[in-house]
């Protein structure tokens, strides 16, 4: 029994000797780490400032070049204006070179997030020269209409935007240096808010959608991401109104049958203040229901903008087209249509049609004769609303007419005198439509000529029946 104890006791010592070794070996594993850790910390932070300084030693170059040529005292004796003009250009040129290098390679050493804070505003400021020497070459070109890079445009705006920004953050406004800086920059960040108007302008011109859409977003969004320049006047009412850009990508995106972005950009589109820019806007966004086969959607997008500003030209536009609709779904629809549209804007011209048109495709002329009367009241050379209204009075003639012949074989048509005056009755009142519509449209024989014949017979006006082209009936 001793030895068991025994043994199981030292069993428990080996134990606790392996589980010291393995705490010591884990403890010299974890201390190896955090040294490799932090050395593979101080190596990246080593390389960024390294890649930092191969940035800001291409902006050495340039300023000291930019300094050169903008010293009063570059090339001050010499006589020949053409080379003094030449070598400027060449320096610029120069200048133009090393930003162009130098800014990607610092831009690189900023994201990795390594660059010591003290450092930051003088990096950034450094940075805002070699950009802005870049942006205003591409500006240039485009100012002269000349090819230019509207990528690279669109990518130093928003690193420019960016270098403002942090200039601002990380600018000690007590350093009496970096204070007049903080004041320069405070003055041109708002400023640069229409740069995105630009470059959204040029992707337009591209018709590069995509790229608009970001850049326009940029220009959009400028006051949201930058706060500190929100209120200053420039960007509170920028020179180019969002409207307008988004009008023009509105429209982009209808070249290209793009739906979803006509429907994203409808809402600002629709507010730019150009009355026919707002009609095209409104319409076509109606009309894309049909482009994509949606005959439902249209029918209710039309009766909505209808139903938005009912007393408009434009409604009465959609009603048409809504009218050449309904006229092929039968009575009952055209009847609703009618009602619908006459509950919204009774004075429509084309709803008083629509009601009209269900009353006459019934035969129902007595009916139908009113709304008629009542479209050329509100349009007196509505060509179609005289010939409805022409045509039922003519109709109701008829049909007066035609009881009288009925009646020559029966006692009482010696004594139906009344319905013969009836007849002449209707035909004198619908000469004036028929008339109407001759004027409107003299070649359209077929919508007055054989109407006018038989009325002016009945009448027994044969001057007039001879004053009738024979060709017209």
């Amino acid at each position: 029994m001793k030895k068991v104890v025994m043994m199981l006791a030292m069993l428990a010592m080996s134990s606790a000797i392996c589980a010291q070794d393995d705490a010591k070996a884990a403890a010299k594993a974890a201390k190896e780490a955090a040294k490799a850790a932090a050395a593979a910390e101080k190596q990246a932070n080593k390389a960024a400032m390294k890649q930092l300084e191969e940035g800001l030693s291409f902006y050495d170059e340039a300023k000291a070049k930019f300094d050169e040529i903008n010293s009063p005292t570059f090339m001050q004796f010499e006589k020949d204006a053409e080379l003094k003009k030449a070598r400027k250009e060449e320096a610029q040129a120069f200048i133009i070179q090393k930003c162009a290098e130098g800014n990607p390679i610092v831009g690189k050493a900023l994201e990795t997030g390594r660059i010591p804070e003290k450092k930051l505003f003088d990096t950034w400021y450094k940075r805002d020269f070699m950009i802005t020497q870049v942006l205003n070459a591409e500006l240039q070109k485009a100012g002269a209409k000349e090819p230019f890079d509207t990528l690279l445009y669109c990518n130093l705006t928003n690193q420019i935007s960016e270098a403002c920004h942090y200039q601002l953050k990380y600018g000690n406004p007590k350093d009496d240096t970096e204070k007049n800086i903080i004041i320069m920059v405070a003055d041109k960040f708002p400023k640069i808010h229409l740069y995105h108007a630009y470059a959204t302008m040029f992707q337009i011109q591209r018709h590069d959608l995509e790229g608009a859409i970001e850049a326009y977003e940029n220009y959009k969004g400028f006051p949201v991401k930058y706060p500190e320049i929100a209120n200053a006047e420039i960007v509170k009412n920028p020179e180019n109104p969002y409207s307008q850009l988004a009008f023009n990508i509105y429209y982009t995106a209808y070249e290209r049958k793009d739906y979803a972005t006509m429907a994203r950009f409808f809402d600002d589109a629709v507010q730019y203040e150009d009355e026919q820019s707002q009609e095209f806007v409104r319409q076509s966004s109606v009309a894309i229901h049909l482009q994509k086969g949606d005959t439902a959607a249209w029918v209710k997008a039309c009766k909505d903008a209808i139903a938005e500003n009912p007393h408009s030209e434009v409604s009465e536009t959609y009603a048409q087209n809504l009218l050449a609709y309904y006229s092929k779904q039968g009575n009952e629809p055209m009847n609703q249509f009618a009602e619908e549209i006459l509950a919204l804007a009774p004075e429509s011209k084309i709803a008083n049609y629509a009601k009209g048109f269900y009353f006459f495709s019934q035969q129902k002329y007595k009916e139908a004769l009113p709304y008629y009367q009542k479209t050329v009241s509100l349009d007196p050379d509505y060509k179609e609303g005289n010939y409805q209204a022409g045509l039922c009075l003519y109709n109701i003639g008829l049909e007066n007419y035609r009881s009288i012949q009925d009646k020559k074989y029966t006692s009482q048509a010696a004594a139906d005198k009344d319905s013969e005056a009836k007849v002449k009755k209707y035909f004198r009142q619908a000469v004036p439509y028929f008339e109407k519509v001759r004027e409107l449209d003299p070649e359209d024989k077929n919508s007055w000529a054989e109407e006018l014949r038989v009325i002016y017979n009945n009448l027994g006006q044969k001057d007039k029946v001879n004053a009738l082209p024979k060709s017209e009936y």
